[in-house]
């Protein structure tokens, strides 16, 4: 498959997958199990899909990048912990760094998509293959986790266009300037952004799901269901 055709095939299906949330509004009813499954969902992507893949890319320093990222986000969060319990701007500054987060490892997606091209078909291959197993759901998770949130249309709108551009963004980006961001760079925007994530994982999943625990116990059955939902869509 040449890599327009690829890169095309993705984007579309991005495209479809942020747009099922928006066009089915009865996602919201369910808005509090929407977030539990999204808990799990973001535990299985960020420990057994995105932490192995960016050390794949740079072993320890790869590690190193992302423990900086993860405790700088962690820094800020404690930072602003007072005003994160009164004042809702910095709920929105929280999900406005998530959805930034993913956008970014959206980006380095497109760009590991067209590096992986100019090693060989089968890596090539391998790399589309990835991508296509978990970009669907991580797509439809971000865009149900939106719809949750006080913002109107209009934002949501702009936030996963933004996302969905992201990847052929990347992608087209590595054609014209591929001599300049090369494997490292990729390495370290990859790595950047799943420190972030991480760091929203802990503070902005874990943190209220288990709030919602303590209250509704068996609804950690909807975490474990996200968790192996992306392991069996994965596989």
């Amino acid at each position: 498959m040449k890599l327009l055709t690829a890169t095309l095939a993705i984007t579309l299906g991005l495209a479809f997958f942020v747009a099922l949330p928006l066009m089915f509004t009865k996602f919201k009813n369910y808005s509090v199990y929407l977030f539990l499954l999204g808990t799990g969902a973001m535990i299985a992507i960020c420990l057994l899909e995105l932490l192995p893949e960016v050390f794949h890319m740079g072993g320890i320093i790869s590690l190193i990048i992302i423990a900086i990222s993860a405790f700088f986000y962690s820094v800020v969060h404690l930072f602003h912990k007072h005003h994160h319990e009164h004042d809702y701007q910095v709920n929105l500054q929280a999900l406005y760094l998530f959805v930034g987060s993913l956008i970014i490892h959206n980006f380095a997606s497109g760009m590991l998509l067209a590096l992986s091209y100019e090693l060989s078909a089968k890596i090539a291959h391998t790399v589309f293959i990835a991508i296509v197993a978990h970009k669907g759901y991580e797509a439809m998770m971000l865009a149900s986790i939106l719809t949750q949130q006080p913002l109107v249309k209009f934002k949501n709108f702009f936030l996963l266009s933004i996302y969905v551009i992201s990847f052929p963004a990347g992608a087209m980006l590595s054609i014209l300037f591929g001599r300049y961001f090369n494997h490292e760079v990729a390495m370290i925007i990859s790595s950047v952004a799943v420190g972030a994530l991480i760091g929203c994982l802990i503070f902005d999943f874990l943190v209220p799901s288990f709030r919602q625990l303590k209250n509704q116990p068996m609804h950690i059955l909807w975490i474990i269901l996200g968790f192996f939902l992306t392991q069996i869509i994965d596989f």
